[in-house]
């Protein structure tokens, strides 16, 4: 089923700065030998915020550069939130696995699906083991239904970046530790970054969890979602604010009004839904509008309002949370299947 397209649902996060942020440049090293150390101009920030060019001279520390958000730091800081929600919702017994634990209860699904035994598994079979968030995130079993772009790159004026001092303390004295101050060159509040994301072959369980990180990302008060380098020193504080949503459904014929909001379980067999697990939807209606689509085999709709199209994704993960199987039952339970014959199955075109 993963094989082809069924739905997906596309909209931008904008993040905006509400303070000192900064996610470091990696090809900035540390001024280690004696050659290197002589280099350094005093004043050289010891930390700087990532961007697309990298000289590797003394243009690296002038100001005036393009910056970026990746993709990659605002997709950990989504998982690694989304897995605290789930493991606050439904902490025992636990539907989430830890990905760096290499042994159980909370095995990671990665190491859990590189430890059977049966390397072909049959269709679905990695889908409907892995825990709640790996289904949306993917593991080494399975692809990621989620994609999140590089946001593109913006040039933060002048007055948007600043130095941030910091100094070493002796834990003998109390007092200054010499040669341990450090310097951060970071981004202050008020700059923004957009990032597209993609959920393809959706649940509507899925955006429901996602509605729980997007309603933590805009109210930025509340402190629950930092990102970047910093944050036990106050740096990190963002707000995100997600732009129009498009829902679209492929291999259908274009309906002649907005359809109800519909997900994996609403379009497939009964026998695939069986073999994914997937879970049913809310179908709820007059969420959608339309909007122009130039594909030929697909039709998209744009989301009315956004409030109540989160709304509506969070009651589909309200009413399934509860039928998730555990870690343990899911373990059991495909370590049993994972020894018979893999059946011969054909993937509907």
């Amino acid at each position: 089923m993963l094989k082809r397209l069924v739905n997906e649902c596309r909209f931008t996060l904008t993040i905006e700065t509400k303070g000192p942020f900064i996610i470091r440049e990696g090809r900035l090293k540390k001024a280690e030998t004696e050659e290197e150390k002589a280099k350094k101009v005093k004043g050289d920030p010891d930390s700087l915020p990532i961007r697309r060019v990298w000289h590797d001279n003394r243009q690296d520390f002038q100001k005036n550069q393009e910056y970026y958000l990746p993709g990659t730091s605002l997709r950990g800081v989504m998982r690694s939130h989304l897995e605290r929600i789930v493991r606050t919702l439904l902490p025992n017994p636990p539907v989430c696995c830890d990905p760096l634990s290499p042994t159980d209860p909370e095995m990671g699904c990665s190491t859990w699906f590189g430890n059977l035994k049966a390397k072909k598994q049959p269709p679905g079979f990695a889908y409907s083991h892995a825990c709640v968030v790996c289904r949306l995130f993917g593991c080494t079993g399975q692809a990621s239904r989620i994609r999140i772009a590089d946001s593109p790159t913006v040039q933060v004026p002048a007055d948007k970046l600043s130095y941030r001092d910091h100094i070493g303390i002796d834990r003998f004295t109390g007092g200054v530790c010499s040669g341990a101050n450090f310097r951060d060159l970071v981004i202050e509040a008020g700059v923004k970054f957009q990032n597209a994301i993609l959920i393809r072959n959706f649940e509507l369980w899925q955006l429901g969890l996602l509605a729980y990180v997007i309603r933590d990302f805009y109210c930025w008060e509340d402190g629950l979602i930092r990102m970047g380098y910093g944050k036990t020193k106050g740096y990190g504080q963002v707000q995100g604010v997600v732009g129009d949503i498009i829902i679209s459904y492929y291999g259908q014929a274009a309906p002649t009004a907005p359809p109800p909001l519909q997900d994996m379980g609403d379009l497939v067999g009964e026998e695939e839904k069986k073999r994914y697990d997937l879970k049913p939807g809310t179908g709820e209606a007059g969420l959608l509008e339309t909007y122009c689509s130039d594909w030929p085999y697909c039709t998209s709709w744009k989301v009315k309002e956004n409030k109540k199209f989160w709304a509506a994704a969070a009651k589909a993960w309200a009413k399934n949370q509860c039928t998730f199987s555990s870690l343990e039952t899911l373990r059991a339970a495909g370590t049993d299947s994972a020894a018979e014959p893999v059946p011969e199955v054909e993937e509907q075109p």
